[in-house]
């Protein structure tokens, strides 16, 4: 049969109240969609204390892509350019490649193909609340009735990035250490300088130049400084990983244009690129401390680079973000943490923490 459009995808969410495990629509649950309900040619239906939605009507409204593979037995969900891939019977999803765990694995019921709307919420920013009293499943958007309290909104602000062009530097004084090749013309050379035995500096090298980026590292750690090439922000830049103490991480990220390098952006924190509010850009996610961390998110925006905390959004003395995406804060010392994600730069709060 190949690739299709999917006739109806379903959503489940995970309920504050008990329900019996097998499947029951024995009492209507209403679906509504920023203030608005939903009609569907399916009543929703409850299995194993999940809410299961036949939704068609609710992802053209939510503007996400859906597409059914038959043979495969795939669901792939589309918004802007993050993807998430569920698999029937299988409770591990993928979102952009990074691994999601379901509450319960996709089905096929009535010839409907049903999810669980907890992970498929979280995956794209979907705000859902469920009311047990009126059995009610509440979704809401950007565009939605929620009100949102102030606690959990970034505020950006302008971060200071103007660096002049990296000046050229005389490699007759160095000791190269390491070259790491970017491409055929061009490399970042790591190197201790004659004149100082115990620093370790980093060059950007093109064609037998070499324009000097600064000291990223000391002593025999050389193999601790990571060199890549990452897109973010907008822009193809060179990062270069290093430090300036046991817990002093410096992060340079390099722009090159038309053969001349300039330092585009320097942190002394550590720093990751990753699409934390799910629009198809990268940004870059910072954070600095062992014990307390402290997590800020740099986004490109009319030209400038902009900042924001998000210890300081919700008021948390520590700040983890995890790999796909999940910030989990941290209110006090006793406080086992927990979880949001990031929506139109607001911090929601997960079902279920």
């Amino acid at each position: 049969m190949g690739r299709r459009r999917l006739i109806c995808f379903g959503l489940g969410i995970f309920l504050l109240s008990g329900f019996p495990t097998g499947v029951s629509a024995a009492q209507q649950i209403t679906v509504v969609l920023d203030g608005e309900p939903l009609q569907f040619d399916v009543p929703p239906v409850v299995q194993n204390g999940r809410v299961l939605v036949p939704c068609r009507t609710i992802f053209e409204a939510l503007g996400m892509a859906v597409d059914w593979d038959a043979a495969a037995g795939t669901v792939t969900v589309t918004k802007s350019r993050s993807t998430m891939k569920l698999a029937v019977g299988k409770r591990t999803a993928y979102r952009d490649g990074s691994p999601i765990k379901l509450d319960v694995s996709p089905k096929v019921i009535k010839g409907r193909t049903f999810v669980p709307i907890r992970s498929v919420a979280e995956a794209f920013g979907v705000a859902v609340e469920w009311d047990p009293q009126k059995r009610t499943v509440g979704v809401y958007t950007k565009n939605g009735k929620i009100e949102l309290p102030d606690q959990g909104v970034l505020r950006f602000r302008k971060f200071e990035n103007t660096y002049l062009p990296l000046e050229q530097t005389d490699k007759k004084e160095a000791t190269i250490l390491r070259e790491d090749k970017l491409d055929e013309a061009s490399s970042i050379v790591l190197y201790r300088m004659n004149t100082d035995p115990w620093g370790i500096y980093a060059a950007y090298s093109v064609r037998g130049k070499w324009y000097k980026i600064g000291e990223v590292g000391y002593g025999d750690h050389a193999e601790g400084i990571r060199v890549s090439r990452v897109n973010v922000l907008n822009q193809s830049l060179v990062k270069i990983e290093g430090f300036c103490g046991a817990a002093c991480p410096v992060t340079d990220y390099l722009n090159v244009k038309n053969g001349t390098p300039s330092l585009f952006l320097q942190i002394q924190m550590n720093a990751r690129e990753m699409d934390l509010d799910g629009d198809g850009q990268r940004e870059i996610v910072a954070s600095s401390g062992s014990a307390v961390v402290e997590t800020i998110l740099l986004k490109a925006e009319d030209n400038q680079i902009l900042s924001a905390s998000l210890n300081e959004a919700l008021g948390a003395y520590s700040v983890v973000v995890s790999e796909d995406g999940i910030i989990e804060a941290f209110f006090g010392e006793a406080n086992s943490g927990s979880r949001f994600r990031l929506v139109d730069e607001r911090l929601i709060v997960l079902s279920g923490d």
